[in-house]
């Protein structure tokens, strides 16, 4: 059934066969467009790897290479010639600044010496009263002057503030005198005396004078001491001080003036006697009296002190006067100076006698021999530092980051294992070029020694440039450059995180984040603003859509073809269609 089935459709195709190769390309056609639809509908979004805002230590380093050099060598050379007459030390040992390391014998050398020390104790002897003597006088004036000079400041200082202490309790004695002459209750006032008698009122009179005069003095004084400040001159704090004890007595003498009225008054009016003001009036005198005079008290020690300093000023600067002309007429110390300049030069020739180490360090070799002569300027020993450094040649981009002090870590090519801290000791200022390459000198000493590290040796140099303590970081990954010069961060939402392991990804798109950036190195830069400690910014971004290939099935032969081949297959088969009646129809 089934085969006659087939012969009847093959037997059909090849009758018809524009009409089934028409048939075949419609449903080729038809079968590509769903194929097509349903891959697109099957595409995933992008894929973003994610790293985490951190909070941490900053390091940046520079690394370079470079040899093991000593930090110092020196031969060590005679002064003076002699025979060596012993030699303290052997090769290897280690040594220490001024340590002896052979001496010479220097016999002339040596009785020099004894000579200029007699002269010179002989010299002190017969001249007892020397010019030692006056320069500790002197030195002992111009000391005492400088002492004087600030004990003067210091007065002064004292002065200003004993006026200030006036300037604070006498206006309320000059306003409560002031009521007892002119207020209308005053036991002075006018209202109060007028039927007085003459004596009487001849007391107050006088007494008010004075206080007018007091006042009017005080006033003139008060707007002065305005004006200045302890700082000022000494001369202007001389002439306020002056001024305020003078307004002070005058004051003084006014409120006693002024008791000398009421006393009168109560004493010779005898139905005065127990008036209540005269009696309170004569209290409050005696009390203005006393606080006043305290007043003149203190601005007559202050004016005491500083004229007694200034005497003693004075005294002093006489002193320095003489004794420097007493230095300058002097001849003596010509004949003294003579002789120590005598005994510094034979103990200098006596040193000679003895080789001595500059510096820390080990004696390398010896090339001196007991009892055997040298001259001067032969060497006896070599001395070399414990000490050793490397020198490296950074280039200039490189070398403008590092300073001396920095911190270093060194490792050598030759001992496995061994790192040794150092420290930057050297920067050169002069760069050289090679090659047209500009490169500095740069010298690491090793802070800590170790006896297989040999001059000459290769050693890699780690120096941090840069240390911080606490910064936010990203990656360097995920640090894009924006068109202006400016820089971003992709930041993704918390939600919808895949945690596989160590790797965290969204499909979620993030949004962009400018930043402002410090310091990078090889792997994470500084955040100074825009993100902050957790954030998740993407460091890697996979395009779904670059990593999907599509794939039109080719039902047309072995030869593929595009989209465009096929609409001219099928506009060819079309055409060929719409000619078949032309050709006699269709047969059947």
């Amino acid at each position: 059934m089934w085969h006659s089935r087939f012969l009847k459709l093959s037997q059909w195709i090849k009758t018809h066969k524009l009409l089934a190769i028409g048939i075949l390309v419609v449903i080729l056609l038809v079968g590509s467009y769903f194929v097509v639809k349903l891959v697109k509908s099957k595409q995933v979004s992008n894929v973003y790897t994610l790293a985490k805002v951190t909070k941490g230590p900053f390091i940046n380093t520079i690394t370079d290479t470079g040899q093991v050099e000593l930090s110092d060598q020196l031969d060590l050379k005679a002064k003076a010639s002699g025979d060596i007459t012993n030699i303290y030390v052997a090769e290897g040992d280690t040594v220490k600044s001024g340590a002896t390391i052979a001496k010479i014998a220097c016999t002339q050398a040596y009785y020099n010496l004894q000579s200029a020390q007699l002269n010179l104790a002989k010299w002190q002897q017969t001249n007892p009263l020397s010019q030692t003597q006056l320069q500790n006088a002197l030195k002992s004036s111009q000391d005492n002057q400088a002492q004087l000079a600030t004990d003067l400041h210091d007065a002064y200082q004292s002065a200003y503030d004993a006026v200030g202490n006036v300037t604070v309790g006498t206006p309320a004695i000059i306003s409560s005198l002031n009521d007892v002459f002119y207020s209308a209750n005053g036991f002075l006032s006018d209202q109060r005396i007028y039927s007085q008698d003459e004596t009487t009122r001849d007391y107050v009179r006088t007494a008010g004078r004075d206080f007018d005069s007091a006042r009017a003095q005080y006033t003139a004084m008060f707007q002065n001491y305005r004006l200045l400040n302890r700082n000022s001159d000494y001369a202007s704090l001389k002439q306020l001080l002056d001024s305020a004890y003078s307004s002070t007595q005058n004051l003084v003498s006014a409120l006693k003036e002024a008791k000398n009225a009421t006393d009168h008054i109560a004493y010779d009016q005898s139905d005065l006697l127990a008036s209540q003001a005269a009696v309170t009036t004569q209290n409050n005198l005696n009390t203005w009296i006393n606080q006043a005079s305290a007043y003149l008290q203190t601005l007559d020690a202050s004016r005491s002190s500083i004229d007694n300093i200034q005497m003693n000023i004075d005294n002093a600067n006489r002193t320095i006067i003489e004794k420097t002309q007493a230095l300058e007429n002097d001849t003596s110390p010509l004949d003294l100076q003579s002789l120590q300049l005598a005994l510094a030069q034979a103990q200098t020739n006596y040193n000679d006698c003895f080789v001595r180490a500059p510096f820390d360090g080990v004696i390398a070799k010896i090339d001196a021999k007991i009892a055997h002569p040298v001259n001067s300027g032969d060497v006896v020993a070599t001395l070399v530092t414990k000490n050793k450094t490397v020198t490296l040649d950074v280039n200039e981009i490189d070398a403008t980051k590092i300073s001396v002090n920095q911190t270093a870590s060194v490792t050598f090519d030759a001992i496995d294992g061994l790192t040794l801290p150092g420290k930057v000791s050297k920067v050169d200022n002069l760069g050289s070029v090679s090659s047209g390459v500009v490169s500095y000198g740069v010298t690491v000493t090793l802070e800590q020694d170790d006896e297989r590290v040999k001059p000459g040796m290769s050693a890699n140099v780690t120096i941090t440039v840069e240390n911080k303590a606490e910064t936010l970081l990203i990656p360097n990954a995920a640090l894009k450059s924006g068109s202006t010069g400016s820089y971003y961060v992709e930041v993704a939402a918390d939600a919808n995180i895949d945690v596989k392991g160590n790797v965290m990804t969204t499909t979620v798109k993030p949004k962009r984040q400018m930043v402002q950036t410090g310091s990078s190195n090889d792997t994470v830069t500084e955040i100074k603003s825009g993100l902050k400690e957790g954030d998740l910014v993407v460091i890697k971004t996979v395009n779904a859509n670059s990593t999907t290939k599509t794939t039109i099935p080719n039902y047309l032969g072995n030869n593929s073809r595009t989209s465009s081949s096929l609409r001219n297959n099928f506009g060819s088969l079309g055409a060929g269609l719409g000619a078949a009646p032309m050709g006699g129809g269709i047969s059947r």
